[in-house]
């Protein structure tokens, strides 16, 4: 399925493979269909509930950056080799939102939704390669007490920044695994069962 995006001069191709051991792999494919350069980047966006807990493998501050909204700062933590944020400790009657770039130290985003867990992979980029203003990872985080179903969490991937010439194309990919999960809704127990994980075998 292939449609044209007349605004960007690209055309999207995006293709989904249900693999025999119950995963989901996504592949999209870009190419430009005009008669000059481009330069753009894909990345794949996935939305949850706001209140779930996610968990990017992060040990180095310094591969992090946050962005709140006005005043407010919401509460996140980096503790057992994993950034997480904490939206059950947001306190007030008032919308809070924050935005946390991160370069990843494996290439995966974990998170935990209505007795699952949910965990993406995807390809480990270069930072250089990413555009300046982005990073491989993004988690957009947002609760609104007035209005719980504007709860939302986002679960963003960012492939390299490239200069596509005409018809040159770029792709990129993102695999999706589910696993069952009995536990308690808390970090502690996530984290738990995230050692229960063999990451390194979902990455290959």
């Amino acid at each position: 399925m292939a449609r044209k995006v007349k605004f960007s001069g690209l055309q999207l191709k995006k293709t989904n493979i249900l693999n025999e051991d119950g995963t989901v792999t996504f592949i999209v494919e870009a190419q430009n269909i005009t008669q000059r350069q481009l330069a753009w980047d894909l990345w794949l966006n996935t939305r949850t509930n706001g209140r779930n807990l996610c968990y990017v493998p992060i040990t180095d501050s310094n591969n992090l950056r946050i962005f709140d909204n006005k005043e407010h700062d919401f509460p996140y933590i980096i503790d057992g080799g994993y950034f997480s944020y904490l939206p059950h400790k947001v306190e007030g009657a008032k919308q809070l939102s924050s935005k946390a770039f991160l370069y990843p130290d494996k290439p995966y985003i974990a998170c935990f939704a209505s007795g699952q867990l949910f965990v993406l992979t995807f390809q480990k980029h270069e930072q250089k390669e990413i555009h300046p203003e982005q990073s491989l990872v993004e988690i957009y985080n947002m609760v609104d007490p007035t209005n719980t179903s504007n709860h939302l969490l986002e679960l963003e991937y960012h492939a390299p920044f490239k200069l596509l010439q005409p018809g040159e194309t770029m792709q990129t990919w993102q695999k999706w695994h589910l696993f069952e999960y009995n536990g308690d809704n808390n970090r502690e127990a996530h984290l738990r069962f995230l050692t229960s994980i063999d990451f390194e075998r979902l990455l290959l």
